[in-house]
């Protein structure tokens, strides 16, 4: 992976794999902060959208299951 290669590509928006990782950390620390720890359930419904993606790296990198 190349932080600065685009990573992800939606309509006319893209981001880098940095800029992936960087929104996945900030969804990350938002759920820690909401007291979310390994192992434990969160339900996303949600559309098809690059938040989706985000959202999705956010809870893996805290061992959440999705």
């Amino acid at each position: 992976m190349i932080p600065n290669k685009k990573g992800l590509l939606f309509e006319d928006k893209s981001w880098t794999w940095k800029e992936i990782n960087q929104e996945s950390n900030k969804i990350a620390n938002y759920f820690l902060s909401l007291g979310i720890k390994p192992g434990e359930v969160v339900g996303v419904m949600m559309e098809n959208s690059p938040e989706f993606t985000f959202i999705m790296g956010g809870l893996n990198k805290i061992q959440a299951i999705i």
